[in-house]
């Protein structure tokens, strides 16, 4: 008898069992590729997005200095001349000089003594300088700050700093050591206040010493001692980064001379000058929205006090010193400029940028009014 021989069988079961792995191998990595794709198209979206926003939030502030630098502006807002071209359709980097020119001799454009030419063909949109925001190109929001309606941080008035830092809702307990701090470090002798640190208590902390001068930016103040934020999660900060964010945007170093600006202050600002409280601060922004203030004497029917402030110190008019935050929905960040302009000056560039910071958005942190208006169709 002859006996059959079993490798046959065997074989072809081997050979199923290596395709169907075959097909299982080409199967996963087919699958991994289309995710792999699907991740690069996503990231390629996201890519153009970011890069758009970007674009749009450049073209948004080159179109901002160019009205702030060819116009003038009332008590507290720019007048847009009625045929002035607006949006996606105006490319200022893309103006002939003679373009430019005939521009500049509209009759409906601002002259420089701040009176216009023909006020009878006014466009009725207006940019308002006290941080309300406005949609920009595409999806980018903006505001525009006077900074005179803020607290300065150069030439400082100790006693309206101290009730900012109380109005950010900061422990009392440590409203004077802060203040004492921030006194040290922009003075110019090496001896510590009570509550204060000087070079040595920096050292014993490896902190960078006092600079011994003034701010540079708004944002310096987070390298003075006990203002900073503190490296370890677990150790509790004096100033919690909202309030950071937040006293951010209610000073500036740019503009210094005198009391804020009635007309565009924030609120907390108002509340930082003594005889102002919150119902205070809330009538003048109400009283200033209808009509401009101009005088201590509506201040006085306003309030029902006397504030007894200097005259001479007081303003209700816009400085040439502007700060411009920019932001979309897309992006995390607030870009804030902060721009000087320098109108009937010869032989000088038509603004000077200072800085830049970008800021976080935060959820809590007090956003300007978003009004619908046709500024950028």
């Amino acid at each position: 008898m002859i006996k059959k021989h079993a490798s046959q069988p065997l074989s072809r079961g081997f050979l199923l069992v290596t395709t169907l792995w075959i097909l299982t191998a080409i199967t996963l990595a087919l699958s991994y590729f289309a995710l792999w794709l699907d991740r690069s198209v996503q990231d390629i979206e996201t890519f153009k997005a970011d890069t758009q926003a970007e674009i749009d939030m450049l073209s948004t502030r080159s179109t901002l200095l160019y009205w702030f630098s060819t116009q003038s502006f009332y008590q507290s807002y720019l007048p847009l001349p009625a045929n002035s071209t607006l949006g996606a359709d105006m490319d200022v980097s893309a103006l002939s000089e003679e373009d430019l020119m005939a521009q500049l001799l509209d009759p409906n454009f601002m002259s420089n003594d701040g009176l216009s030419q023909n006020n009878n063909k006014d466009s009725g949109v207006y940019v308002y300088v006290d941080n309300r925001a406005y949609q920009g190109l595409g999806a980018t929001l903006f505001s525009v700050q006077d900074a005179s309606g803020l607290l300065p941080l150069r030439g400082v008035n100790w006693q309206q700093t101290r009730r900012l830092i109380m109005n950010l809702g900061i422990d009392s307990a440590d409203t004077q050591p802060l203040l004492d701090k921030f006194q040290d470090y922009v003075d110019l002798d090496e001896f510590s206040r009570l509550n204060g640190a000087e070079a040595y208590q920096y050292q014993e902390q490896d902190l960078l010493p006092p600079t011994n001068r003034l701010l540079r930016t708004t944002a310096e103040v987070q390298a003075i001692m006990d203002w900073r934020i503190p490296d370890d999660p677990e150790q509790k900060p004096k100033i919690t980064p909202d309030q950071h964010l937040r006293w951010q945007q209610l000073t500036t170093i740019t503009a210094a001379r005198g009391y804020p600006n009635f007309n565009t202050a924030p609120r907390e600002v108002l509340q930082s000058i003594i005889g102002i409280d919150h119902e205070g601060a809330e009538r003048i922004i109400k009283a200033r929205t209808r009509e401009f203030l101009l005088s201590t004497r509506e201040l006085y029917l306003l309030l029902g006090n006397d504030l007894g402030l200097d005259h001479e110190y007081v303003f209700f008019r816009p400085s040439h010193h502007l700060r411009f935050s920019l932001w979309s929905a897309q992006s995390r960040k607030i870009q804030q400029w902060h721009i000087s302009f320098t109108p009937g000056l010869e032989d000088q560039a038509p603004f000077e940028l200072h800085y830049r910071l970008d800021l976080p958005q935060a959820e809590k942190t007090q956003a300007p009014e978003r009004l619908e208006t046709p500024l950028l169709p």
